[in-house]
């Protein structure tokens, strides 16, 4: 008998089990549910029922496990012995007795969030999370590693030249299924907008930004998704679009991406917004390169291998951009910087390869 805290160990290399809701119990002579399984780190946990219902208990062999009723509270572990091959069924072989019926517990009642908690019957406010897309980028020039403070790149004409600085903005990020349905990558943002010299106003932006660095890059997690679909194409926005290049970034959350825009030369003021694209580099001459403007915002779409997104998971993006292309009808000697914005301009949208995309916890 499987009773509270117990914890049955499984067999000699079992299959692996998968995160979500896998089965419910039922009482001895098969009447509704009285408590359900569910799979959190390869582990095949026990929720009892609510309050004010009976608590039940399931015995026999090679039980089919199959459905989820209502919401059910933390009571115990327990472990499978065999996983259908053909109907991903689990199997149980055990005796389980539920002894007490559940408190009410505040938590995340939306299955579709990360922090979905089975055992709350009472809905939190604003506490569930959702889950996003990670994306992870790898600079390059040609074949070569990004590398700054080396005159080891060469430009369309043949001139050596090399990098003090790269950055850009990613935004209105988007996920596109297999159907062609939009699914948006983005939770709502208060920002404070500057209309005009001291006069701000209040609103809510979907806030689905990234900033992308030559070197020291950290991965990009932009929350969140809600919809589950087979998806093919990622698209997204290089720059800042609407109303959002208008927000005052000192008054933006700390970790926020577009934080750090004063100091690091990619916000230009109340108006004219923010920096889409910068490129310091050096040759002849020291040049700083600055694409800014609605007119220069640019929107790249590519496609991956059919991948279906789950509920509760995360979405992993890896992602090549190659600044060889930005570069390759630029002469850094003799172009002028408003020749070199416009001709990186033409070549940003070719400039990104996606390698590799998974699911993930």
């Amino acid at each position: 008998m499987v009773q509270k805290n117990d914890i049955v160990h499984r067999p000699h290399n079992p299959r692996p089990l998968k995160t979500g809701v896998i089965g419910s119990i039922f009482s001895r002579n098969g009447s509704p549910a009285r408590g359900v399984i569910w799979v959190a780190n390869n582990t095949a946990k026990i929720f009892q029922s609510p309050v004010g219902t009976r608590c039940g208990y399931l015995e026999g062999v090679n039980t089919h496990i199959t459905s989820l009723k209502g919401l059910w509270k933390p009571f115990g572990t327990l472990l499978a012995t065999h996983i259908s091959p053909l109907k991903g069924l689990v199997l149980f072989s055990f005796l389980l007795f539920l002894s007490a019926c559940a408190t009410r517990e505040e938590g995340c009642n939306d299955a579709l969030a990360n922090n979905f908690d089975l055992g709350a019957d009472k809905p939190c406010d604003g506490c569930c999370e959702y889950p996003g897309v990670r994306i992870r980028l790898t600079h390059k020039y040609g074949s070569k590693p990004m590398a700054y403070n080396q005159t080891i790149f060469t430009d369309g004409a043949g001139n050596t030249f090399g990098f003090g600085d790269l950055r850009f903005y990613l935004s209105n990020i988007q996920v596109v299924s297999v159907g062609n349905k939009i699914i948006d990558v983005q939770e709502p943002l208060d920002v404070y907008l500057e209309k005009a010299a001291g006069d701000t106003v209040t609103t809510s932006v979907p806030n689905s930004y990234g900033l992308a660095r030559g070197l020291g890059q950290a991965d990009m997690y932009i929350q969140s998704y809600r919809d589950t679909a087979t998806i093919n194409r990622l698209r997204f926005t290089i720059g800042v679009s609407g109303e959002m290049n208008q927000a005052n970034p000192r008054r933006l959350p700390a970790d926020h991406p577009m934080r750090s825009s004063v100091n690091d030369g990619m916000y230009l003021g109340a108006q004219n917004g923010y920096v889409f694209a910068r490129s310091l580099y050096y040759a002849k001459d020291t040049v700083d390169i600055k694409i800014s403007g609605s007119a220069n915002l640019r929107t790249v779409e590519l496609s991956f291998t059919p991948t279906k997104l789950q509920r509760g998971y995360n979405l992993n993006v890896l992602m090549d951009v190659d600044y060889a292309l930005w570069f390759q009808t630029v002469n850094v000697n003799s172009d002028t910087p408003a020749q070199i914005s416009q001709k990186i301009i033409a070549k940003l949208a070719q400039s990104f390869n996606i390698t590799q995309v998974s699911t993930s916890l």
